[in-house]
């Protein structure tokens, strides 16, 4: 069946070539040719030929398309037609063994859009540009630059990417630059671009205000700051407009940041392994967690033969060397653990900026899970951006500070930052005043606070813990305050909010406690599908103040307990 339809395939090939018209004898039908033609708006051409027994296409029809990209080889992608929809969608099954389907949409002789990745006749991926009238309330699509990543490790291929990166002067964010496939604004519709063979190419576009309809290409010369890459397991959303990140990061599998790229006429590439990836410090840290249980088994296992009698002396030799090496490793540890606990009882205080940047400079280098401990009392925090990047690791404590604000991009990017406690003269916390601190596990908040800006505390991705003092007078938390913050699993939110934004928290929330009364349009009813699942719980007239759970990350529902 597979080698007459592949001859099928080769006779109707070199009747295009020639123009020669085929004749079949099945059933005394003539086989006709149906033709579709577009180009996509980066000019590739997009040729699909399906042979066919009637007027319009059927399942079991045999197809080759044909793209055609400039200065490159032509690709093929042969199979046939495997399902016809209702609208003329035709479902297309490649040749190419353990295929998955993609679906091509035509109007009259025109393409007008795939769905799902094209798997050509040599293995390769291929996921397909837009087509002009394809998205005709999409902002421009066409001039702008792009984002390519390679190197991405082979287990994210076939999964989907988007960027966001700032352009920053004096800490403050001139505008934004966000990285999709295609952005349609009236529906309010984001998708995204497929990885293949370890790379891929974004898209990128320019908010140069707050109202995202401003979105045109990005192609400027610029150099871009905290450029951060998100792989998701979905390909496209339905979003509020006005909230570009949408569902993506509900299904967020990894991620990866530049501190800074430059930009030509809008485009750059980079190298997964040039990047901050924060999967790889997960696994180190459980590497480290297995070589420790790997100790601890040397030890019990060896004690064990101690125990025993002495019926081989080679054995009982090597115990006595592993013993050793084994107390040796153990007293190292002791000495590190010694070192750690000495700066934690007796941190280091300063009243200036410069002079704590001095002594950090200063010390042995560290890990973020040896951090120093640092009691900084300054009345403004001028100068702070600078010192907690790529130096040692601090847990930063403000408790005996002055300064009422944290200021919008305080400490925005500053990986080094372990945990900050907030004191209680502050009495905002300004738009990304923390965002994208990666290795920031623990925030304290003080009671004098009363706003959280918008992504405040955005892709801190290790962020566990977020602890509100008791008496807290937080009132309002901003757009997307807490969001892409997917270690955080337990929240408590104090009874003095009054208003959530839209995005608000992270996509692994499993127990969130309401202490206080918030109304319906207090609460941004754009939530994300798990944490809008929780707003309309809380909603109900048997919700409202209480602790509400689901039993995991991937549930819909919620339960007040």
């Amino acid at each position: 069946m597979k080698n007459s339809r592949l001859l099928g395939l080769a006779i109707l090939a070199i009747a295009l070539v020639l123009g020669i018209t085929v004749v079949g004898c099945d059933n005394g039908k003539q086989p006709q040719t149906l033709t579709y033609e577009s180009a996509d708006t980066a000019g590739n051409t997009y040729i699909l030929v399906i042979m066919t027994n009637g007027s319009t296409a059927s399942a079991g029809d045999s197809y080759v398309l044909t793209i055609k990209k400039s200065g490159q080889p032509n690709k093929k992608s042969t199979g046939t037609v495997s399902v016809v929809g209702a609208d003329g969608t035709l479902s297309l099954q490649p040749e190419t063994a353990n295929s998955p389907t993609f679906a091509v949409s035509t109007s009259g002789t025109k393409i007008t859009a795939f769905s799902g990745p094209i798997i050509l006749d040599d293995g390769e991926t291929l996921e397909a540009g837009e087509f002009n009238g394809e998205n005709n309330n999409n902002n421009n699509n066409s001039g702008g630059g792009t984002f390519t990543l390679t190197g991405i490790p082979s287990e994210y291929n076939g999964k989907y990417a988007f960027l966001m990166a700032y352009k920053e002067t004096n800490n403050d964010v001139v505008f934004t630059v966000w990285g999709f496939k295609t952005i349609t604004m009236s529906g309010g519709t984001i998708t995204l671009p497929v990885i293949s063979n370890g790379s891929v190419s974004i898209p990128l576009w320019i908010l140069t205000s707050s109202d995202s309809n401003s979105l045109t290409r990005y192609s400027g010369n610029h150099m871009l700051e905290s450029v951060g890459i998100g792989i998701t397991n979905i390909q496209s959303t339905s979003v509020d407009p006005s909230v570009l990140v949408g569902d993506f990061d509900e299904n967020g599998v990894a991620s990866i940041d530049f501190s800074s790229v430059a930009f030509s006429n809008g485009s750059a590439t980079r190298s997964w392994s040039q990047g901050n990836n924060n999967n790889n410090n997960n696994n180190n840290n459980n590497n480290n967690n297995n070589n420790n249980n790997n100790n601890n088994n040397n030890n019990n296992n060896n004690n064990n033969n101690n125990n025993n009698n002495n019926n081989n002396n080679n054995n009982n030799n090597n115990n006595n060397n592993n013993n050793n090496n084994n107390n040796n490793n153990n007293n190292n540890n002791n000495n590190n653990n010694n070192n750690n606990n000495n700066n934690g009882n007796n941190p280091q205080t300063f009243t200036s900026v410069e002079a704590m940047a001095t002594w950090l400079n200063n010390q042995p280098t560290n890990t973020k899970d040896n951090p120093y401990t640092v009691k900084l009392n300054v009345a403004d925090l001028t100068g702070i951006n600078s010192v907690l990047y790529r130096t040692n690791y601090v847990n930063l404590d403000l408790s005996g500070s002055t300064f009422t604000d944290i200021g919008n991009n305080a400490f925005n990017g500053r990986d080094r930052l372990t945990s900050v406690t907030i004191g209680n003269s502050v009495t905002s916390i300004g738009d990304s005043a923390f965002l994208h601190c990666d290795n920031l596990t623990s925030v304290t908040i003080g009671n004098s606070v009363t706003s959280i800006g918008n992504v405040a505390f955005m892709q801190c991705y290790s962020l566990t813990s977020v602890t509100f003092i008791p008496t807290s007078k937080v009132t309002s938390i901003g757009n997307d305050a807490f969001s892409q913050c997917g270690s955080i699993t337990s929240i408590t939110i104090p009874s003095s909010v009054t208003s959530i934004g839209s995005y608000g928290f992270g996509y692994n929330l499993t127990s969130v406690t309401f202490q206080g009364t918030i109304t319906a349009d207090n609460f941004n009813n754009s939530q994300g599908y798990a944490i809008e699942a929780l707003r309309r719980k809380y909603l109900e007239s048997s919700g409202g103040i209480g602790t509400y759970t689901r039993p995991n990350k991937t549930s819909s529902t919620w339960t007040k307990q």
